[in-house]
């Protein structure tokens, strides 16, 4: 019947003036009938097949693949053998395995015109014509499947030649990418049909195992979609590799690792619709991904002497690390593959290393700037400015953002610390102390990045620290007033923290006199403590009849003694070394009445004072510790 219609198979260059010519209408009713027959008589062979099979009994009639149809199969038998003939048969020009392309396009084309054909006949021909299942069917898309089904079978005939042939496989590859596109645009099942093997992950046979029993069976080779992804994560490592050997930034990698994944995403597309399939080949890319990056940032990393010095590679490293991270999160496959899960996890901990390194540094400078903080002035810009500046500028807002918020709050932690926890601050050391605090705001201040609202509290420490004297005077006795006025013993005996004043009208009161000396985010306990740091007011609050002051301002005091015994040792100013043990003595003996802890604070304060005894030549402070002592064994 399609021999009779003269115009079916077209000879090749002859589908243009075919499809401009009369259609031979009863040749070509002739194949619809025929056609329609195929469709009848397979629709009752599957319901029949239904019908005996117990476990398809209930189910409800199914459409058979097209790649099964017997019409389609009988209509494209002339083209398939047309197909064999230029691309199978040996000593063909066109049957050339180095040009998968030409039989990739032969099938497209030939499936096309051939459907063009057949809709043209079936236009013309089927008037009056009982053919209904024909009708319902898309013969184009019939074809299509059949032609992608014989490509199918051609790609897999040579697959052992691609094992053996990487730069032969990656070209054929390239053209399945390409057509699959066209594919899917023109007949979507003829574009599954064709990469049907890669979805099943097919193996081809492999060479007979004649160690095992049966020798005869051939083992089973690796799948085709795992060869594939794996020539696919040697190319790209390949490409990254080299890139990392050059001297790189890091918008420079992420642009060479986001180019290749954004080139290797059309590859990855044809998956799209088979979560099993894409999942098993983006594991084994990214994984590799992943993992020659990590041994690249690793290396650069490990090369540096110290971060701060070499900032323009550690800055590379970081931002590196962070936007690849941030560009591989996006693939939904990250989180359903141990593999993956694994290999991310490795990312992130180096990216944390790197980041927990540079502000470990930078934690380190900033200790030392500490160290000098009441001897002279401007330490931290020397120190932390300028790799700060440079660090700026290398990384990127985001990744910078966050390192500059981590060493701000780690500088301000720890000049409160050594400020609240310090001892006793003499006038030239509370005078450098504050510079340090303006030095400092000044150098974390970078870019447009303002560290004045982190520094606020200790803005205002400072202003309490440089109140005139009888300002400070003022608020000093006002405060104390206050405090010792509303305050029971029990809550200063068992607080563990600073104490507040629980009566409003007192806490009014203390909250007006603090806005009158411009502080507003300090407690009333902390400007107490301040006060306390002035050498002018040390020693001056009485403890025995105000025992309900805070745990925190006796701390504070405490620690003061100490330190201000320690600061003085090898003076010969023996007046200022009387006036530090005589308030040790005030503290031991006074602490005996809030609570049996602070005694053993006590214990290692008379340590201090009893070893600095022989410089001292005023009685009263003699008596004074020899009183705490006995006071302090009485308790005992």
């Amino acid at each position: 019947a399609l021999k009779s219609t003269g115009q079916w198979p077209m000879k090749s260059g002859a589908a243009a003036a075919v499809l401009e010519q009369e259609v031979p209408a009863e040749a070509a009713r002739r194949v619809l009938v025929f056609c329609n027959d195929l469709l009848e008589l397979q629709r009752m062979h599957s319901e029949a097949s239904n019908l005996l099979s117990a476990a398809q009994a209930d189910q409800p009639e199914h459409e058979l693949a097209a790649v099964q149809s017997w019409a389609f199969q009988a209509l494209s038998s002339s083209l398939v053998s047309k197909f064999r003939f230029l691309f199978c048969e040996a000593g063909q020009e066109t049957c050339q395995i180095t040009k998968p392309e030409w039989a990739m396009r032969f099938a497209f084309d030939t499936a096309l015109e051939h459907g063009r054909l057949f809709g043209r006949w079936l236009e013309a021909g089927s008037a009056g014509l009982e053919i209904p299942l024909l009708q319902e069917s898309t013969v184009e898309d019939g074809l299509a499947v059949q032609l992608a089904h014989e490509l199918r079978l051609y790609l897999r005939a040579r697959f052992k030649v691609y094992a053996d042939n990487e730069d032969l496989f990656r070209h054929t590859l390239q053209h399945v990418v390409a057509e699959h596109t066209m594919w899917a645009t023109a007949c979507p099942a003829a574009a599954e049909e064709l990469i049907g093997d890669f979805l099943e992950n097919y193996a081809p046979p492999g060479e007979p195992d004649f160690e095992s029993d049966d020798f005869e069976e051939e083992a089973e080779g690796e799948g085709v979609r795992d060869t594939w992804a794996k020539l696919d994560a040697t190319f790209i490592e390949g490409k990254i590799r080299k890139a990392l050997q050059e001297k790189w930034k890091a918008h420079q990698l992420v642009a060479v690792v986001g180019d290749l994944l954004e080139k290797w995403g059309d590859r990855v597309a044809i998956f799209d619709a088979h979560e099993e399939a894409r999942r098993g080949f983006v594991v084994i890319v990214v994984s590799r991904i992943i993992d020659v990056l990590i041994e690249g940032l690793k290396g650069r990393w490990n090369a540096m002497k110290d971060p701060l010095t070499d900032a323009e590679i550690a800055a590379a490293c970081m931002d590196a690390a962070a936007q690849i991270q941030s560009r591989l999160g996006a693939m939904p496959e990250l989180s359903q593959s141990d593999d993956l899960v694994r290999s991310t996890d490795e990312l992130q901990r180096l990216k944390d290393r790197m980041y927990d390194k540079v502000t470990d540094t930078f934690g380190m400078k900033a200790r030392d700037g500490m160290k000098q903080m009441l001897q002279q002035p401007s330490v931290f810009t020397s120190l932390l400015r300028a790799p700060l500046q440079q660090l700026a500028v290398e990384l990127s807002s985001d990744v910078f953002g966050g390192l500059w918020q981590h060493v701000v709050e780690f500088a301000v932690s720890a000049v409160e610390e050594l400020l609240f926890e310090g001892g006793v601050l003499q006038e030239e050391q509370l005078q450098t102390f504050v510079l340090n605090c303006q030095d400092l705001a000044v150098a974390l201040s970078v870019g447009d990045r303002n560290a004045a609202p982190q520094l606020e509290r200790l803005r205002e420490c400072c202003l309490v620290l440089e109140l005139p004297s009888k300002e400070a005077e003022a608020a000093f006795t006002s405060l104390k007033r206050l405090v010792t006025c509303s305050t029971s013993q029990q809550r200063a005996v068992t607080a563990l923290t600073p104490v507040e004043p629980d009566e409003p009208v007192v806490v009014e009161r203390a909250r007006e006199q603090l806005q009158q000396l411009g502080v507003q985010t300090l407690s009333i306990d902390e400007v107490m403590m301040l006060l306390l740091k002035r050498l002018e007011f040390f020693g001056r609050f009485e403890m025995r009849g105000s025992s309900d002051f805070s745990l925190a301002a006796f701390s504070t005091l405490k620690t003061s003694g100490a330190g201000l015994i320690e600061s003085t040792k090898g003076l010969a100013h023996s007046g200022l070394r009387t006036k530090a043990i005589g308030t040790v003595g005030h503290l031991v003996r006074d602490g005996t009445s809030v609570g049996r802890s602070l005694l053993q604070d006590g214990r290692s304060l008379l340590k201090d004072g009893r070893g600095a005894l022989g410089a001292v030549t005023s009685s009263a402070a003699v008596g004074q510790v020899i009183g705490g002592v006995a006071s302090f064994w009485r308790q005992q």
